[in-house]
């Protein structure tokens, strides 16, 4: 069972309903739940399910992901385990189809392991834990990132015919050196590649050519670590002995520059932008035009773009963008640079970006004898758009949720008879400077306060966006039926609500608190 906390606001003079959502693992907690249908489980019960009756290393990186993630879910798949060549006589693979299974070696006196998978990989030894007949990576991103770049490539071996093989640097203390190297790198999860001569030399020859006086490392950018750099100016392992060059994200910027007006909305170059740390890569910038521009321009003779269409409907306060599924984005401030148009406030344009897909309601006809709503609605729909953008200015960017998320999805509205509106937003979300506010009253006041922050765990996905699972699991297998009443309680009346306890007293002094509807003194 699902066991939420939630962290409730009530705003403005219509009544608006905002949960701050997050999991709870402290099960002796009493307070009323929901409990949300969907099959995620415990990762221990996970393991227990996995767990074979051989001992093996666990390398599916699903599995593994989630368990770092700390998200894990019950699938039908097979789970791909390892085991070690000397196990390989008294096992059986087809005795235990439940698992994909492959063998690894351990080289006596090496540092890595061989993986024998589709193609052979290398990796270095880790620390394990067990778990049953499982060992499991204890450093698991870590043994991720080795995985991908695991794949064991081979050298030439070429004979270079040379009349002296004397190496200006010594083979072993080298190697040694490079393997502290990466590994004090490694620690800083910056994953180094050969380089330059480095990489000729091994690809050529299998070896650190004779008569170079260095090695070359190289590194991508986006795993630049300004603590990597302190740490080499303080000496501490290995020393910075020369720093060359920096990152111009104007440069990139001219670099990029079309010979048209667009929109940049590449998310990897706007991140860059964000974080001032730019670099050149030969990849097709993302860029959408206006559908008015679209007849004077063939995306055929400008193939360095992969350019899509928006469109700006008159009279509405958003974007259409067709991308490959349609979006819809709010007007934002536009900055220039050349034909470029790019978002002012970029980190609000990615999030906002994450969130655009456009999903349609059903639109049904709920057959009623009346549609005179309780609430009026263009009061309503400004109210909620106002509340949408104040809570954004927090980065909080709230989701429909409750009776509104039924209506708007059951029939593109808000329900005639419903009494208030309801957001919800995860607890990661949660801004201590957003109560402050409210306590404030500056532009949204707080009316009631209900519950309290506990210790969290992992953050649930609240709303799903593609389909009506939450609804099913809240309104029922009948929630396309209408059902008139002013009964309806949120703590009580959903389908999926169970009772688990009530506060005591003492308690409820402190969860439920009631503010008068003046704004408050600071």
């Amino acid at each position: 069972m699902r066991r939420h906390w939630l962290f409730i606001i009530i705003l403005s003079s219509i009544p608006i309903l905002l949960f701050f959502i997050f999991k709870s693992r402290n099960v002796n907690r009493k307070v009323w739940i929901k409990e949300y249908l969907n099959t995620q489980v415990n990762c221990s019960a996970l393991l227990e399910v996995v767990n074979p009756p051989f001992h093996a290393l666990l390398i599916d990186t699903h599995i593994l992901q989630s368990l770092a993630s700390n998200k894990c879910y019950t699938e039908e798949r097979r789970a791909r385990l390892a085991i070690d060549v000397l196990s390989s006589n008294s096992l059986i693979k087809e005795h235990h189809t439940k698992y994909d299974i492959i063998y690894y070696q351990t080289p006596t006196d090496k540092d890595y392991l061989i993986f024998y998978d589709t193609e052979t990989r290398i990796l270095p030894r880790m620390h394990l834990d067990v778990s049953g007949n499982l060992f499991i990576p204890h450093n698991i991103e870590r043994f991720l990132q080795y995985w991908r770049r695991s794949k064991f490539a081979y050298c030439l071996g070429l004979n270079m015919g040379r009349t002296t093989n004397n190496s200006y640097l010594s083979s072993d203390k080298t190697v040694q050196a490079m393997s502290s190297l990466v590994n004090y790198l490694v620690s800083f999860d910056v994953y180094p590649l050969l380089n330059g001569g480095t990489l000729l030399g091994w690809y050529r020859e299998c070896t650190i050519i004779p008569h170079t006086y260095d090695v070359d490392f190289s590194a991508p950018i986006k795993e630049y670590k300004p603590e990597l750099l302190n740490d080499l100016l303080a000496g501490k392992k290995f020393f910075l002995k020369r720093k060359f060059g920096r990152v111009n994200c104007s440069t990139l910027l001219e670099a990029i520059n079309p010979p048209f007006k667009a929109l940049l909305i590449d998310t990897y170059i706007l991140q860059s932008l964000a974080n001032n740390k730019c670099y050149k890569e030969e990849r097709r910038v993302r860029l959408a035009i206006d559908v008015l521009l679209s007849s004077s321009l063939r995306k055929g003779h400008h193939t360095k773009y992969d350019i899509i269409y928006y469109q700006t409907p008159t009279y509405k306060e958003y974007l259409r963008v067709y991308d490959i599924e349609l979006r819809i984005l709010p007007r934002m401030h536009l900055d220039v640079s050349g034909n470029l148009f790019i978002p002012h406030n970029i980190e609000r344009f990615l999030q906002y970006w994450s969130r655009s897909k456009f999903i349609d309601c059903l639109g049904l006809d709920m057959r009623r004898t009346t549609n005179k709503p309780y609430l009026p609605l263009d009061k309503t729909v400004q109210a909620m758009s106002s509340l949408v953008k104040y809570l954004a200015t927090f980065d909080v960017y709230p989701l429909l949720n409750g009776g509104t998320l039924l209506g708007w999805y059951r029939e593109c509205n808000i329900i005639p008879h419903t009494t208030d509106v309801d957001f919800s937003a995860p607890i990661k979300e949660y801004k201590p400077e957003l109560l402050k506010d409210l306590l404030a009253g500056t532009k949204f006041f707080l009316w009631r306060k209900l519950g309290r922050l506990g210790r969290g765990g992992s953050v649930q996905d609240f709303v799903r966006n593609s389909d009506n699972a939450q609804i099913k699991a809240e309104y029922g297998p009948h929630w396309y039926k209408d059902h008139p009443t002013k009964q309806f309680s949120w703590s009580s009346s959903h389908y999926n609500v169970k009772k688990n306890g009530k506060w005591s007293k003492s308690e409820m002094a402190e969860v439920y608190k009631i503010y008068t509807k003046q704004p408050l003194a600071n």
